[in-house]
């Protein structure tokens, strides 16, 4: 179990997103949340990352509390 996090800015592509995961993912970690943070890198929102792998057509990510 890992203690590190990806967060990612809550107005990021789905585009934007698989690829912050590609440059930022450790390849021996598992990720299933995404943090999804404002400006200010305050939380707005948890996504599971095969709900962004299977909407690859949506423009903005919809961050879920």
């Amino acid at each position: 179990m890992t203690l590190e996090l990806i967060s990612l800015k809550e107005n990021f592509t789905v585009s934007q997103v698989l690829e912050g995961i590609h440059n930022l993912a450790n390849p021996s970690e598992i990720i299933y949340y995404l943090y999804i943070t404002d400006a200010e890198r305050h939380l707005t929102g948890i996504d599971m990352v095969a709900g962004v792998s299977l909407h690859p057509s949506l423009s903005k990510i919809l961050a879920k509390l």
